[in-house]
């Protein structure tokens, strides 16, 4: 057997007891929140959170992964455009789908001001910040550069990356949101809107992992992760639009067709421009 062969098994069993983790950590945390107290739930929240970056460390430190492809440094130099597109995507994105919405009545603007707007956007900000650390140094801190490793083609990668990133948020939005923090995000029912928000967070992982293997640092991709958590969640609960009609097709949410649309366009660019670049 070569050492090549015997370096893949080892991987793909490491990548296994990740998924494992992971997957465990949300289950546990969501019966844990069965218990109905707050406090439950809270404990299950962190579980839930934590999972990921554990699952990374203790790969890395003594499943023999090593930390060469961490993504710690920030490689700002040379990489200036793809941490201005961190910036700017999910601002755009969300943004172009506002407009279409407001264009076609789907949408209603409530009149609220830019000013007000920013200051959610802030305060979302601000909760998200350590939050999506746990969730970057987990998704784009060990599973798309371990699977870039072992020769997994990058939208093959990215599929993969996806679809356990959607799957793992299952017993968040189950048990570990309260109920008017779902009803706030969106007006499905979850059994339509678990499916249709892991389509989105597989898209997602599109030009999450695209930005990650053109820099080779985790920062650009938790910079967009923030921003992007921000201007949804500011906009879905702070009152600023009222969804009239269309919600399957225009919410601006990850659960809506036409941003799940956009994203994989903006994804399949992405691609493409890292590998003319």
């Amino acid at each position: 057997m070569s050492e090549q062969t015997h370096d893949n098994r080892g991987s793909v069993r490491n990548i296994i007891i990740f998924v494992v983790i992971v997957i465990a950590f949300g289950w546990i945390g969501y019966f844990l929140a069965q218990d109905g107290t707050e406090e439950s739930r809270q404990l299950g929240l962190l579980l839930f959170i934590i999972a990921p970056v554990v699952a990374m460390v203790l790969l890395r430190l003594l499943f023999g992964d090593g930390w060469k492809d961490l993504g710690l440094g920030p490689h700002f130099k040379g990489n200036w455009f793809w941490y201005l597109a961190s910036i700017l995507i999910y601002p755009l994105v969300v943004g172009v789908v506002l407009l279409i919405g407001v264009a076609v009545g789907a949408i209603s603007l409530t009149g609220k001001s830019f000013g007000a707007y920013l200051a959610v956007f802030g305060a979302q900000l601000g909760a998200v910040l350590l939050k999506n650390i746990f969730e970057e140094f987990g998704w784009r801190g060990y599973l798309t550069p371990r699977l870039d490793s072992m020769g997994v083609k990058p939208l093959t990668n990215h599929l993969i990356t996806g679809t356990i990133w959607g799957v793992w948020h299952v017993p968040y939005w189950l048990a570990l949101l309260t109920p008017e923090e779902i009803s706030s995000m969106t007006p499905r029912s979850m059994s339509l809107f678990i499916p249709m928000a892991i389509v989105g967070i597989i898209a997602s992982a599109i030009i999450f992992g695209e930005i990650r293997l053109a820099t080779g640092s985790v920062w650009p991709t938790w910079i967009m992760h923030n921003i992007d958590n921000a201007v949804v969640v500011a906009l879905l609960t702070g009152g600023f639009i009222t969804i009239n009609r269309g919600e399957f097709w225009l919410t601006p949410g990850m659960d809506g067709v036409l941003h799940i649309v956009l994203i994989v366009a903006v994804g399949m660019w992405a691609f493409r421009r890292r590998k003319k670049g």
